[in-house]
């Protein structure tokens, strides 16, 4: 979810980054298993179903390795300066 006052060079990045079509009634399982691995067997098969729609998994991969990415930066080259 992005706030659609948020503005800035990093927004058209992560709206470029689609979301997975996952049911929005089982969110609660899908942030349980992003804080405890043993709720991961409860949601897997629903991310798999989601990712087999994902035409570039490779790319999205890549790219949600980039936000991990400390040294990535979103800023203008003129705040550095």
């Amino acid at each position: 979810m992005i706030n659609e006052e948020t503005s800035g060079a990093h927004i058209n990045f992560f709206k470029d980054l689609k979301p997975l079509r996952l049911d929005a009634e089982l969110a609660p399982n899908h942030i349980k298993a992003l804080l405890n691995d043993n709720y991961l067997p409860y949601v897997k098969e629903e991310v798999c179903d989601a990712y087999s729609e994902v035409e570039e998994i490779d790319k999205r991969f890549y790219l949600l390795d980039l936000i991990d990415n400390e040294n990535l930066s979103f800023g203008d080259s003129e705040e550095f300066v």
